[in-house]
């Protein structure tokens, strides 16, 4: 089983919000590339990311930076096999514009397009760096 990787357009959002993970794998001109572990150690002894791409984590390393950089929690839960329903919380003083309307959201078919739709509402909340 294969871990699944953000979209283009989260991965380009995290990146503007301050996502700098080397260890992540890269889009670049809106394609996939897996880097193998050799070059990501390389490229970030060396800072080298090309203008243009972006990092492309996969879902759960972007849940754990929002979590333990910005402390911001996604929750997802199920009541069935194809019912999941995702809650996010913050304890950082500067997501303010957090509502209990933004908590919570209908539910989405399979835990992975829960959890992609709550990182793109989470990342959403950042000021962009």
């Amino acid at each position: 089983m294969k871990e699944k990787i953000v979209s283009y357009e989260i991965a380009k959002i995290a990146c503007e919000k301050g996502f700098t993970h080397m260890k992540a794998n890269i889009y670049g001109n809106n394609l996939h590339y897996e880097r193998e572990e050799e070059e990501k150690e390389a490229s970030a002894k060396q800072g080298n990311v090309t203008i243009g791409t972006y990092l492309a984590p996969s879902l759960s390393l972007l849940q754990r930076w929002l979590r333990d950089v910005h402390l911001i929690n996604i929750n997802i839960t199920s009541s069935s096999l194809e019912s999941y329903t995702l809650c996010i919380t913050s304890h950082a003083d500067t997501i303010t514009n957090l509502s209990f309307e933004d908590m919570k959201t209908e539910d989405h078919k399979c835990y992975e397009d829960a959890l992609e739709y709550g990182l793109e509402q989470a990342l959403n909340l950042l000021e962009d760096e």
